[in-house]
């Protein structure tokens, strides 16, 4: 899931993801250390036993250096969150559509991880109904929903994926009953928004029949098309 840059207490934070991206490298860049071992080292093994020998030596080195690289890099990438962090609300602030794009991007990152889920009537009709809905991103509240519904997205994939057979019915019940709650959310925001508009316009219609209540209304005449020549 992409970072949120909206949410600074929920976005992931910068040492989990240099500590992640030296772990998931730590078998290659391992094998790549007994590589070197075996070829710049002398004397060069000569049969599968000196190679595992050179394997376990490298180890003895390799493991505590790899976990020092990966505490000074995550806790160099703790000290400057702070100036991420700072640097964020700055963009931020210069650019006032990036929440309501990202709001967006959420939406349509959320709506096609779900559609990936194996076809159900229920969760499909949840969908065609969030994806018809006229969600308002500029407002705070829609923001948190497409936020809530990109997380769920994400777990119910992520459980679809390591669930048995027998249980991810189950977890396609659960999305199809959360989609339809954060459909029914922001429904309930539309009919607000369309209220207080409503509200607005009956309120400018007032002003202006007030402050023009002596003016009668123009008749415009419909203008006579002249004949094509």
């Amino acid at each position: 899931m992409a970072q949120d840059l909206t949410n600074p207490e929920r976005a992931v934070l910068p040492w989990r993801i240099v500590a992640g991206i030296l772990l998931h490298f730590c078998v290659p860049a391992y094998l790549l250390a007994c590589l070197a071992a075996c070829v710049l080292e002398t004397p060069l093994p000569s049969s599968v036993i000196d190679v595992l020998a050179r394997m376990v030596q490298t180890g003895v080195y390799f493991i505590p250096a790899y976990t020092a690289l990966i505490g000074t890099s995550a806790m160099g990438a703790k000290i400057i969150d702070p100036a991420l962090r700072r640097r964020r609300r700055s963009w931020l602030a210069r650019d006032p559509q990036a929440i309501t794009e990202q709001s967006r991007a959420r939406l349509a990152g959320a709506m096609t991880t779900l559609r990936q889920l194996p076809r159900d009537t229920r969760l499909a009709t949840a969908l065609a109904t969030l994806e018809h809905l006229p969600w308002d991103h500029g407002d705070a509240r829609a923001q948190d929903l497409s936020r809530d519904l990109a997380t769920a997205a994400a777990a119910f994939a992520s459980a679809f994926r390591s669930s048995p057979e027998e249980r991810r019915g189950e977890v396609i019940d659960l999305a199809a009953a959360s989609s339809e709650r954060i459909a029914a959310a922001v429904g309930a925001l539309a009919e607000e928004r369309g209220k207080l508009d409503q509200g607005d316009a009956q309120t400018i219609a007032g002003y202006i029949t007030a402050r023009y209540a002596d003016d009668a209304p123009l008749t415009i005449a419909p203008t006579a098309r002249r004949p094509h020549s």
